[in-house]
């Protein structure tokens, strides 16, 4: 009994262990028996104390984070427990309450275990004679320093092995023709990291390698404190992060230099940044002797700042330099936002073996929606059979910042039709309005209205902000306040599109959910209504299977009508309308839209093609008519090439680039608009290449006259589509064409252009359509 055991509390451990009942002698037949009672004591000791941690952990939750592998973390409890009870019971004096009170004491000699600390003073020395004892000892502190092994070869072994391997790579690995270098490691980075993997995957080639360059995040007390967990941060990797390492074949590395904290100077712009500077020895020795073809830099960081200055130090490495000096192609790729401080970096390169380009997300994101054929504006308006609109296109953006100031761009300018009620000598844009809301307004409205002074703009929060010709209204307005839900319910019925492009993910899909709410309650026909909600991250679906939900139940009661059943709307239908999620770093970090840059392709073919009708000249040394006119413009020539091009010149460029992507995307929409023109008219199906025309005419062969009048409107659409781009951009009708007071003499009503001008958007229009154009360089 266990009153036999603790007879009185004066007996000590050496009395307990002596006695019959505790007896400690090899090959007495109590003495597993007495152990296992004090051990038993000792467990439901351990068991109160672990209910009281587990209750403090979840009351502050500090350690749970930092233990990221489910087996690793069992092991280290078992240990953890194992240790408590061997260390609890060999402090026991032999009365029962001591067991209690060296609990405390046991849980720190436990978890000393695993910084392979075993403290044998603490147990009493009787324990010592036992072997039965000591063996439970040795085993605890073994387990303990297994799981500490596990855990230092787990998350900073692989840092140590991916140092080795790049070392190795450097001095013995092959040479390939790519190599994409990432700074730092975030969620974008990790989608482009799969992009780029699964992109060579499928062409079934390994003639690339990813490098992952782990910097040390820039901390103002940086310099004056480097603590211990800071560095064990820095150079563990989490278990997901190791995983996702290994599957994606990427060599990894480390630097506690942060370019943020780097002060520039004339040598570090002209030195061996990489070594000296870095301290990265492996990476600058890989790109000097195994590398060849492309290095792609990537700087994907949250901060522009970052990114930016990270860069400038690469630009100045000599390595590189020789790298792209021996026909090499360099790229850096800087993530911030597309303006006029961070264009410089990218103009100061013009001509340079080192390319710099900035990858603007909120850009990109939107720019990617015009991709989509069912987000077109075009589907929502009244086409008339001469490609006409009859109706008002009414949009509503809520949220001002990056992407929402992007979106107002986007359906300002393919938001623009000709108007059904327009004439030969009255040819005006169809109607539209642009409702834009934030509870910030006044101190995002000012950049956008100056920057674009030919622009119609109402905003009602200024005295006199009113305007009755206002295509588009800037108003003050919190997207939760009551007085914002007032106006949305009024407006409703009206409007057609709504994008929500707020900072906040939960807050843009619960609006999206509610306005869906709303536009059933209103009875929206929901084949011409879009609503958009910018969706930064979503990684695990969670977004898209919410808008999937409600866009299933939409179109089920659009079906069911007044009853409460239908038989059309499947349980596993794919229905991406009328809630569309867009945006998100998994959509935009891709191959296809930072490496091979698709949207500047499509840009660059057309351009090539429309260059071929009206026949440039093209600079020796150039590879097509995208890059002369780059050459030309940015003073890359013979006779230019030692000289700084003025401002005119980039801005020139600037917007005839932008033409380039416009045109390049807005081939759907002149596709779309004709095919609901022809299907109005009863002719569906037309052939376009049965019809042709002279470059710089205005008049098709064999084109029947209802076939005539629907391409005429849409070179008058292109043409508007073109004023509403350059109002958007800054520029003002004008006498001249001036880039440099952004002034340009075509900026007008279509009628007061000559016949000759309005022959270049035909061209446009011809491309779009694929319809033969007879004249300059066309076979």
């Amino acid at each position: 009994m266990l009153s036999d055991l603790f007879v009185s509390e004066s007996k000590t451990i050496e009395d307990i262990v002596n006695s019959n009942a505790f007896n400690f002698a090899i090959g007495t037949s109590d003495q597993w028996l007495s152990l296992s009672k004090v051990a038993m004591w000792s467990s439901i000791v351990c068991l109160v104390t672990v209910g009281i941690i587990v209750l403090l952990w979840l009351a502050i939750r500090p350690v749970k984070k930092h233990i990221s592998s489910i087996r690793l973390q069992a092991l280290f409890i078992c240990a953890l427990l194992f240790n408590f009870i061997v260390y609890d019971v060999g402090m026991c004096t032999g009365d029962f309450t001591s067991l209690w009170s060296n609990a405390p004491m046991a849980i720190i000699h436990a978890f000393e275990a695993f910084l392979l600390n075993s403290d044998v003073s603490a147990i009493h020395a009787p324990f010592h004679e036992s072997w039965i004892f000591m063996l439970f000892f040795s085993l605890g502190h073994l387990l303990a320093a297994i799981v500490s092994t596990l855990f230092i070869i787990k998350h900073f072994g692989y840092n140590l092995m991916s140092r080795l391997r790049l070392f190795n790579v450097s001095r013995f690995g092959k040479k390939v023709n790519h190599t994409y270098i990432f700074w730092g490691f975030n969620e974008a980075s990790k989608n482009l990291v799969k992009g780029i993997f699964d992109h060579y995957r499928a062409t079934g080639s390994d003639d690339f390698r990813i490098i992952v360059i782990r910097a040390n995040a820039v901390d103002d007390e940086a310099d004056s404190h480097i603590g211990i967990d800071r560095v064990f941060q820095f150079l563990s990797l989490k278990s997901n992060e190791i995983e996702f390492m290994e599957k994606h074949r990427c060599l990894t590395t480390s630097t506690y230099v942060n370019p943020a904290n780097v002060e520039s100077s004339v040598e570090k712009a002209r030195g061996n940044n990489l070594h000296s500077v870095l301290h990265l020895h492996s990476l600058s020795r890989l790109i000097a002797t195994r590398c060849e073809g492309r290095i792609d830099f990537m700087f994907l960081g949250n901060d522009e700042r970052e990114n930016i200055q990270a860069a400038e130090l690469l630009l100045g490495d000599n390595v590189i330099g020789e790298f792209a000096g021996n026909s090499g192609k360099v790229i850096f790729h800087c993530r911030a936002r597309i303006n006029s401080i961070h264009r410089a970096i990218e103009d100061s390169r013009a001509g340079q073996r080192i390319r710099v380009k900035i990858d603007d997300s909120s850009h990109i994101g939107v720019e990617l929606l015009k991709l989509h054929e069912e987000l077109l504006p075009v589907n929502c308006v009244d086409v008339g059979k001469d490609a006409t609109v009859a109706s008002q296109f009414n949009a509503l953006v809520i949220g001002f910042g990056e992407v929402g100031c992007d979106a107002v761009r986007f359906l300002y300018e393919f938001g623009s039709f000709v108007d059904s009620r327009s004439t030969p000598c009255d040819v005006r844009r169809s109607a539209l309005h642009i409702d834009v809301v934030d509870r910030d307004m006044a101190d995002l409205a000012g950049p956008f209205v100056a920057n674009a002074p030919a622009v119609p703009v109402a905003m009602p929060f200024l005295k006199d902000g009113n305007r009755s010709d206002a295509e588009i209204t800037l108003e003050s307005l919190d997207c939760r306040s009551a007085e914002f839900y007032l106006k949305l319910e009024k407006s409703l019925p009206t409007l057609n599109y709504i994008v929500i492009a707020t900072e906040n993910d939960e807050l843009n899909i619960s609006l999206a959910i509610r306005i869906l709410k709303l536009a059933l309650r209103c009875g929206t026909d929901l084949d011409r209504f879009r609503i958009l909600a910018r969706i930064k991250d979503d990684t695990n679906g969670y977004f898209r299977r919410i808008a999937l939900h409600y866009n299933r139940m939409a179109r089920a009661q659009t079906e069911a009508g007044d009853n409460l059943t239908q038989t059309r709307i499947k349980r596993n239908a794919n229905l991406s309308l009328p809630i569309f999620l867009f945006g998100s770093d998994q959509e935009i970090f891709t191959y296809e839209n930072i490496i091979s840059d698709d949207l500047e392709e499509r840009a660059r073919q057309f351009h090539n093609l429309y260059d071929s009708v009206i026949g440039t000249t093209k600079l020796p040394g150039a590879t097509d008519a995208w890059e002369s006119a780059y050459m030309k413009l940015m003073q890359l020539d013979e006779d230019h090439l030692n000289y700084y091009p003025p401002y005119g010149a980039a801005m020139a460029l600037r917007r005839m680039r932008g033409q380039d992507f416009a045109n390049s995307l807005h081939i759907l929409t002149k596709q779309k608009l004709a095919g609901m023109a022809l299907r109005a008219s009863g002719k569906e199906g037309f052939d376009w290449q049965t019809i042709s025309r002279n470059n710089m005419s205005t008049v098709y062969r064999d084109a029947p006259d209802d076939i005539a009048a629907i391409l005429t409107n849409l070179a008058r659409t292109e043409h508007l589509r073109w004023n509403a781009s350059h109002e958007i951009l800054g520029y003002s009708p004008g006498s001249v064409k001036d880039e440099v007071k952004m002034l340009h003499k075509y900026l007008k009503a279509w009628q007061k252009l000559s016949a000759d001008t309005q022959a270049y958007d035909y061209n446009v229009v011809d491309i779009s359509l694929g319809i033969p154009i007879i004249g300059h360089n066309q076979n």
